[in-house]
């Protein structure tokens, strides 16, 4: 059951939407996100990837936070035959041309970690919308999650719209989470993910019915809140022995 969506009502002329997923072929959220477009009756989906790869290091740091939790998850057997189009990168003039092509005017990063140009942020007429795990502003960057543990602050996902800066653009809303103290590190990072891409998802087909102009959402405070780092091996070590041994509320 789809929870409802409570956002401000900030609603535009009724227009067919055509949506853009950013990513890359081997991204491993990819596949789940195929297959949920299904659960939010999502219509008119595109999946533009770029000729890059996810790094061996990204690899080993997605499987460091959930095992092999996605790895059943498989891009050719998805639920939902989607059309797949590939370009240099993603702020490529080729990118612009296909966007025109398509007549994309709403676009979802489904696991890019690059900046979008402006030039693309500026031309889709809905917005680009990403999903960050952690709670905006307060903690904007690299491993949020994990430095949300750290501190001992609440753990959730911020659906915003993108803009020049990474994790600065407007909030759209935000989920906070609470687990048990039996609920270990793997399954903490996990049900982020996958509540991550539920919120995305959900926003989207919010957006398909009502269409959210975000010109007239608030830009977040740059005086609120951190930009944080990827947290050393040993504070994330510290992290994963604390959850799994004392648990974390």
């Amino acid at each position: 059951m789809q929870q409802k969506i409570h956002i401000r009502k900030n609603i535009l002329k009724m227009k067919k939407i055509n949506f853009a997923f950013f990513s890359t072929i081997d991204n491993p959220l990819l596949p789940l996100i195929i297959d949920k477009t299904l659960e939010y009756k999502l219509k008119n989906v595109y999946i533009i990837c770029d000729q890059a790869k996810t790094s061996s290091k990204m690899k080993d740091v997605f499987k460091e936070r959930v095992g092999n939790f996605f790895e059943k998850f498989d891009i050719y057997k998805t639920k939902r035959k989607l059309s797949f189009f590939f370009v240099d990168s993603h702020n490529s003039n080729q990118t612009i041309d296909l966007l025109d092509e398509l007549k994309i005017n709403c676009v979802f990063n489904a696991g890019i970690l690059k900046k979008l140009s402006n030039k693309i942020i500026n031309k889709i007429e809905f917005g680009c919308i990403n999903v960050h795990p952690a709670i905006l502003p307060l903690y904007r960057g690299a491993s949020s999650t994990e430095w949300s543990i750290y501190n001992s602050d609440r753990v959730g996902n911020t659906v915003h719209f993108m803009n020049k800066n990474y994790d600065e653009g407007p909030i759209i809303k935000i989920e906070y989470y609470k687990f048990s103290k039996k609920t270990k590190y793997y399954d903490i990072r996990r049900t982020v993910y996958e509540k991550g891409i539920n919120l995305g998802l959900q926003t989207l087909s919010y957006m398909q019915k009502n269409k959210l102009d975000h010109r007239k959402f608030k830009i977040q405070s740059k005086n609120e809140g951190k930009i944080y780092k990827p947290i050393p091996n040993k504070k994330l070590k510290f992290i994963i022995n604390k959850v799994n041994k004392y648990g974390y509320i």
